[in-house]
């Protein structure tokens, strides 16, 4: 067993048959470098392909990534302790493009990103404290990241696939 088997993440996909996800990320570069991310994170990271439905809050999201913000000695913080949830809404990805290699995978990849990258849960949560105290525009920015990751997965997918 490796040394650092206890660092690894409780990754999982909830849906059986749903490796489909898995091989969609690792056909890229930035798909495999998301991937290898989840896996090496200290906390839980669930995945679920939603068959059905979309986003209460934004019925035109392809995918979300939540997480538990909670407060502690009057500081709010994002609790890892209770893990972050990806979920992919397939009906809303076959609407906007199709169930392909590229719209599953580009979406996983970003969200990915907001359930990995440090940087962006911190300003994820700066936005969820701040947001009713400044403008929109004075909040930070926390999808540039995620979407160049996606679009550099698509584009990735696209020199593959010969334009697929």
């Amino acid at each position: 067993m490796p040394a650092n088997r206890d660092k690894m993440s409780k990754y999982q996909i909830t849906n059986p048959n749903n490796s489909i996800v898995r091989d969609c990320k690792s056909r890229t570069t930035e798909g495999e470098e998301q991937f290898n991310a989840m896996q090496k994170v200290d906390y839980n990271i669930q995945l679920i392909i939603q068959e059905t439905g979309v986003d209460k809050e934004n019925p035109d999201a392809r995918g979300t990534c939540t997480y538990t913000i909670a407060e502690r000695n009057g500081k709010k913080f994002i609790d890892l302790s209770k893990g972050v949830k990806i979920t992919l809404y397939k009906e809303v990805i076959t609407k906007d493009g199709g169930w392909t290699e590229t719209n599953i995978g580009s979406t996983g990849t970003h969200e990915s990103v907001h359930a990995t990258d440090k940087e962006n849960m911190n300003d994820v949560l700066y936005n969820a404290t701040m947001q009713d105290k400044l403008s929109p525009e004075l909040l930070k920015d926390v999808e540039s990241v995620p979407k160049d990751k996606a679009k550099a997965y698509r584009a990735g997918m696209y020199f593959q696939t010969g334009g697929e």
